[in-house]
């Protein structure tokens, strides 16, 4: 803060005033008075500022007894070109609002002056906007990996990894309730259906009060956020037949609906549609389940189909053949698809007829054995218009692959041996690598290219993060974050 320094004879005391006894006119001010009103500072409300990327924030700009005009300037090594934009540039006090805008995260100032040279600096932060945030379940390490994507491409620990108890031993999957409060973790291990709480502001992993539930050998775990309310289903292994468990779910609760049999031994991943006149089905992947039409068990597998009712419960129906070993199921845009080591297809659920499709884009059990990558659907997700695969080049007999699906549209890609990732055409949607992509309002520039596009994906015990300039040209590796030891299950929350 600047203050004017001045010399005020004392004589000049009584010579603007009258003077009674020494004291000073009640009619004009006095000396001090009038000192004070001209050496007024500028002051700022706030004093700094915190605006998240594409938010405004105010701040108010005043000065007593002021009427020239207020400047705004930000210039230097701390300008606040293409960090943040504010206007208006000036303005009469004694009071201007200023509206600030995050552009770019980072940090500037805004230099505010008045015409007497008064000068109050604003230091002004650009946030960047978490897009998604992705829970990962370590089967090995047996932690729950806990992370935030941001606007700038950048990715964030929320907090170290959440070290499950005992009551939940090999995570292999994890399912959020449509509300974001709840994550339920299939413990493979011992046998339970593990439940944790999601802090709304934080966004962090932590215990709940719910007691973890039985279901044997438990593979998938999903919590739908269509058909019946607040219902939960888990499925798993037995030594004849394979079960579904059915739940309810509250803040505090977690409560059986029953459990259904089903034909294949081990049942593993799960997928929930309802239909444009409200009706839903619960598919599930059964690699072992004997059907017509399949030579012999080692090749049998199908997609069974279970009617849900508005309260959760399930009624068995006709089962779709797949004739092959697979382990994953997805649906989307009223079509399933499923993966598996050797195999790959689709279905239409609005003319209950198979999707024609070539062979698969990775070599016969080629990839890590009777363990594809999971299928998942990432909500409201636009993608680009063609990319390229995103993939590093695999270590010698290594092989990764994934299917997604968004926005109705279906995306396969893989990146094995030398290849360092190719993309599969597959009808219904348009393809790039074995990624989950999210789009950025402003682009991130990087290397003197644009790029529109935040990518990420799973390579080993890494998350990788690329940006992508959503063509064939350019493609850019930021990220290769280690997120714990074999990661079995993933679920992504949009913001």
């Amino acid at each position: 803060m600047n203050v004017r320094r001045f010399s005020v004879p004392l004589v000049a005391s009584c010579a603007f005033a009258a003077c009674t006894g020494g004291g000073v006119s009640p009619l004009s001010p006095g000396p001090m008075a009038h000192l004070a009103a001209v050496s007024a500072a500028i002051s700022l409300s706030p004093k700094t500022l915190k605006v998240e990327q594409g938010q405004s924030e105010t701040v108010v700009v005043s000065e007593s007894n002021y009427t020239g005009v207020f400047k705004a300037t930000s210039s230097g090594a701390s300008s606040c070109k293409g960090k943040a934009t504010f206007a208006p540039a000036q303005g009469r006090g004694p009071k201007l609002t200023v509206k600030v805008a995050g552009e770019k995260p980072g940090s500037c100032t805004i230099a505010f002056s008045d015409a007497s040279k008064h000068v109050a600096k604003l230091p002004v932060t650009v946030l960047s906007i978490p897009l998604d945030f992705v829970y990962v379940v370590n089967y090995n390490s047996n932690d729950v990996a806990q992370y935030a994507f941001n606007s700038d491409a950048t990715m964030t620990a929320l907090a170290p990894n959440y070290k499950l108890p005992p009551t939940c031993a090999g995570p292999d999957a994890i399912a959020m309730d449509p509300a974001g409060d709840l994550a339920f973790i299939s413990c493979y291990a011992t046998g339970t259906v593990f439940t944790v709480k999601i802090d709304p502001v934080k966004r962090t992993v932590g215990p709940s009060s719910i007691a973890p539930v039985a279901v044997p050998s438990p593979y998938d775990v999903i919590a739908p956020d269509s058909g019946a309310k607040n219902v939960l289903y888990a499925d798993g292994g037995g030594t004849s037949t394979g079960t579904i468990a059915a739940f309810t779910y509250g803040t505090h609760s977690l409560t059986s609906l029953g459990a259904y049999t089903t034909p294949g031994v081990y049942p593993d991943e799960m997928a929930l549609y309802t239909n444009a006149q409200g009706s839903s089905t619960l598919f599930v992947a059964s690699p072992f389940d004997p059907v017509n039409g399949c030579t012999n068990n080692y090749t049998s597998g199908a997609v069974e189909q279970w009617s849900q009712d508005t309260a959760g419960h399930l009624t068995p129906q006709t089962s779709i053949p797949v004739c092959n070993t697979f382990y994953n199921v997805i649906a989307a845009g009223g079509y399933l698809y499923w993966a598996g080591p050797s195999v790959f297809g689709g279905y239409s659920l609005l003319t209950n007829s198979p999707l024609p499709s070539a062979s698969p884009p990775w070599p016969a059990y080629g990839g890590p054995g009777y363990n594809p990558a999971a299928m998942s659907v990432i909500p409201l997700q636009p993608k680009p218009s063609q990319t390229r695969g995103n993939g590093p080049a695999s270590a010698p007999n290594s092989f990764d692959y994934g299917v997604y699906a968004g926005k109705g549209n279906i995306y396969i890609g893989y990146s094995g041996e030398d290849s360092p990732g190719k993309v599969i055409p597959l009808a219904g949607g348009v393809t790039d690598g074995a990624a989950s992509c999210t789009h950025l309002t402003a682009p991130v520039y990087y290397n003197h290219v644009d790029y529109y596009w935040v990518c990420w994906y799973f390579y080993k015990d890494y998350l990788i993060v690329t940006l992508d300039n959503g063509s064939l040209t350019h493609s850019q590796q930021i990220g290769r974050i280690n997120i714990g030891n074999a990661p079995f299950g993933m679920v992504i929350r949009s913001k």
